[in-house]
């Protein structure tokens, strides 16, 4: 046999601020605390899950390991002094940042589509130049 629960009755905002005249003074201290939290939090503009994914792609980065060795040798590009090791940890290296940055531009794009504007619009709102966008260093 399934058992049915009475929801309580809702009450009015008269009601709940009779109510509260009636507690005491500390009680009434951390209802209207709590009742500002809850204003704030209705508030405040909220992410989506879908958002909040597609930011932490967006702002995802590399070590600073990682940037002083592609810097180091990337340093060594106009004069191809590369030994072969080095060679291909640049490769490596470059390929892991074009993955990224395409991964970051099509977060971006997709976060765009979501928010109702273009790209370049959001780039600006989040404060990143086109370069990051397009490729130059992500971090």
């Amino acid at each position: 046999m399934a058992s049915v629960q009475a929801s309580p009755p809702k009450l009015n905002p008269e009601q709940i601020l009779e109510q509260m005249g009636q507690l005491a003074l500390s009680d009434l201290e951390q209802v209207m605390n709590k009742g500002y939290y809850l204003l704030a939090e209705k508030k405040a503009p909220h992410l989506s899950k879908r958002e909040t994914e597609l930011f932490t792609i967006i702002n995802q980065g590399f070590s600073d390991e990682f940037y002083l060795r592609y810097k180091s040798l990337s340093e060594k590009l106009p004069s191809e002094n590369f030994t072969p090791d080095e060679r291909e940890e640049f490769i490596s290296l470059n390929d892991k940042m074009e993955e990224r940055s395409a991964e970051r531009l099509l977060a971006l794009v997709e976060l765009a589509e979501l928010r109702q504007t273009t790209v370049e619009e959001l780039a600006n709102q989040l404060g990143i130049s086109a370069a990051t966008v397009y490729g130059s260093r992500i971090h």
